[in-house]
């Protein structure tokens, strides 16, 4: 099933949670205030590639890993988890020096809705975090791939099979996708 079909599918099943399709617009126009004009345009269920990087790996928790040019990695959180926590308030970091596990929780992002654990993608020590995000952590909301990075993990010697491990950008479309339905 496509996309617009999943979504007018999805459509249909909310319509009849109100009442049914037909008589749904006057249930629609009493319950929301909404009357329906014309045929609405068909909503895309799929995820543009185009704005998740070619160059980041990915955990199914929505972490994402770019090796740097010195052999680091960076981390940060995808820009889609960053939307389904909504405006964020408070970014809890780890500190340089710190040693991280791969899989293990060593940061946390909250916003208005939740908080939400962030993982280490490799073993390895903290050499960088993103101090910025302490008096800003609604960087991570406007800019999660750039600006909104997280921290710096210097990898452990055998960290090379955890990055390895990490989902392609494609594999990570398809996990959102298929989370979404």
């Amino acid at each position: 099933m496509g996309g617009e079909q999943r979504c007018a599918a999805r459509l249909g099943a909310k319509l009849k949670s109100v009442g049914g399709c037909g008589p749904g617009r006057r249930d629609l126009k009493e319950l929301f205030g909404l009357e329906l004009q014309a045929r609405p345009k068909p909503c895309s269920l799929e995820t543009p590639m185009q704005e998740i990087p070619g160059d980041l790996k990915f955990l199914k928790s929505h972490e994402w890993a770019r090796i740097e040019d010195d052999g680091t990695i960076r981390v940060g959180i995808s820009d889609h988890a960053q939307s389904l926590l909504g405006d964020l308030v408070y970014v809890e970091l780890p500190h340089v020096g710190d040693d991280v596990e791969s899989g293990k929780a060593c940061a946390v992002v909250e916003s208005v809705k939740a908080a939400s654990d962030v993982y280490a993608p490799v073993s390895g020590t903290i050499v960088e975090v993103n101090s910025d995000l302490a008096d800003t952590p609604e960087v991570i909301n406007n800019d999660a791939y750039g600006d909104g990075w997280l921290f710096t993990i210097q990898p452990a010697a055998a960290s090379d099979s955890e990055f390895a491990d990490l989902l392609e950008p494609n594999d990570y479309a398809d996990l959102i996708e298929n989370e979404d339905h």
